[in-house]
């Protein structure tokens, strides 16, 4: 089964909108340092890849 975005904020103990603004590389989403580093640190060691199919639906691409 595919990594999700929900499995990496749960590693993190983070919202799963919180693991999206910071993967997505939101530039004006205040965010502690350490936190952006678990939530890329997780994504890495889970395996996270997001769904291209799902993105392009939602970004009506």
């Amino acid at each position: 089964m595919a990594t999700t975005l929900k499995d990496v904020a749960e590693k993190c103990s983070v919202h799963i909108s919180t693991a999206s603004r910071v993967l997505n590389k939101k530039e004006n989403f205040q965010i502690s340092s350490n936190t952006r580093k678990r939530i890329f640190a997780a994504a890495k060691e889970l395996n996270y890849h997001p769904n291209q199919n799902a993105r392009a639906l939602r970004l009506k691409a």
